[in-house]
């Protein structure tokens, strides 16, 4: 209501001066004369301005978009929000709703096809494609959305999914133009597809950073792959922002939580309340744009705030939240939280520190160590179970050993503790064919072809 009489007066005051210095004089004064919006607050909740959609077909735009816009005359922040793998535009309504009644003019890219057909681009052709209609928005975007004005000079980027490493890509690219950069967990390039990643490291840009990161994402679906795997999710681009940054993470909501019903489909592990996982992600986004875009410093209160959030969240800014081994290193971004290691040093890459890594010259993210089964503290992409020798290769003295307990089964000789096989690899009580194929796996390892790890003769391998 306020709001709406200050519109009111404003418009009176523009009629009046237009009557006063006439139509000529009037032609010089443009929306850049009258003081930006800036939203009133109370971020979870959708904002006072009215808004309206407009679809762009691909045939004028460089793609098939979808722009939100307030229909009150003034003057507002650009965002363009980048949609998930294969995920449609269309899933995003709720959001990009919210986000524009808060004072915004939201742009929403149909990158290629949705539920992914036709040829899906690479993420260098994404982001790429992504800067060109940077450019073509830059140029027409105050032609669609008149009479509003969106000030192109106040851009932020966001995106779902890929669609935040897609952000993250175009920022790099041209980052003198981007003023504020959100993620929604955020997910970066697979390299079991062949794709780069993004992150390689602390970024080095002076702008401002936001995270949303869910509790569920990192659970492995189908034995297969996570949502939202750890190592290259959320925390991933987190850790590599500058200062400012903040981070949200929805404990108990999944990657795509988010998505409108219409859209939304069970295949990421999901929460018990998607309305609020929706009502939390655009407002914490609205928050942060009014905050770095708006000059609105208040509103970034609420990326603070867990108790405010209308799911089940925990915040923090700056990697300055709990550490633990006390390294300077925020155990959300330390690869090694239990074993100080300021250096972070990760000789393989895999996003354990070598100082805490059970395998630290073979990548295991994982850390699986299920050879024996009750674990050996050595990871499994690197245990040579059969060292029997301990002399950091697998070769025709161990071959011996091996033949000589081949054969051993709960009728003949079972392995015991006291009478323990060589060779009894899965610890079963005996050495069968599975054990052999185990044994061929290690056989021919030496110092000069993946070197065994150091061990003890005569340590016992199983325990019955």
């Amino acid at each position: 209501m306020v709001r709406q009489k200050i519109m009111v007066e404003t418009l009176r005051a523009l009629l009046f001066i237009f009557l006063l210095v006439g139509p000529t004089a009037w032609t010089s004064l443009s929306v850049s004369d009258l003081e930006a919006y800036v939203s009133p607050g109370n971020f979870y909740e959708p904002g006072e301005l009215a808004v309206q959609v407009i679809n762009i077909p691909n045939t004028t735009a460089p793609v098939e978009l979808d722009v939100y816009t307030p229909v009150t005359f003034d003057e507002y922040p650009l965002i363009i929000f980048q949609h998930g793998f294969t995920g449609s535009i269309k899933g995003y309504e709720t959001i990009s709703t919210h986000l524009a009644s808060h004072g915004f003019v939201v742009v929403l890219p149909q990158m290629y096809p949705p539920g992914g057909g036709g040829d899906i681009p690479t993420p260098e052709e994404e982001a790429a494609l992504g800067v060109q209609i940077i450019s073509w928005l830059e140029v027409n975007i105050n032609t669609i959305v008149t009479p509003v004005t969106a000030d192109t000079n106040l851009l932020g980027l966001s995106g779902h999914s890929r669609g935040g490493q897609i952000a993250y890509r175009m920022t790099l690219q041209v980052t003198e133009k981007v003023k504020a950069l959100a993620g929604v967990d955020p997910v970066d390039g697979l390299e079991m597809f062949g794709q780069t990643l993004v992150i390689t490291g602390p970024l080095t840009f002076d702008i401002p950073t936001y995270i949303l990161g869910t509790g569920l994402g990192p659970i492995v679906v189908g034995g297969f792959l996570a949502c939202a795997p750890k190592e290259i999710g959320p925390f991933h681009f987190y850790c590599a922002n500058p200062n400012p940054t903040w981070l949200a993470v929805a404990t108990t909501h999944g990657h795509a939580d988010m998505i409108d019903e219409a859209d939304y489909t069970e295949f990421c592990p999901g929460g018990p309340n998607r309305d609020g996982m929706r009502a939390f992600t655009a407002g914490t986004l609205a928050a942060f744009f009014s905050g770095t875009l708006q000059g609105n410093e208040d509103a970034l209160l609420v990326l603070s705030d867990p108790n405010s959030s209308p799911v089940p969240t925990e915040m923090e800014m700056n990697k300055m939240g709990e550490d633990i081994d006390l390294d300077g290193v925020c155990d959300v971004c330390d690869n090694c939280p239990g074993v100080a290691n300021l250096d972070q040093a990760d000789s393989e890459e895999d996003g354990v520190g070598d100082v805490c890594d059970n395998c630290p010259n073979a990548p295991n993210s994982n850390q699986a160590d299920t050879y024996p089964p009750q674990g050996n503290e050595i990871g499994d992409a690197c245990d040579c179970e059969a060292n029997f020798d301990c002399d950091r290769d697998v070769d025709a003295n161990d071959v011996t050993p091996f033949l000589l307990d081949f054969g051993r089964s709960i009728y003949n000789r079972p392995c015991t503790n006291q009478d323990q096989c060589k060779g009894d690899f899965s610890c079963d009580k005996d050495v069968d064919a599975q054990d052999v194929t185990k044994f061929l796996e290690d056989f021919g390892r030496s110092q000069y072809n993946k070197p065994c790890p150091a061990c003890i003769q005569g340590q016992p391998w199983c325990v019955y």
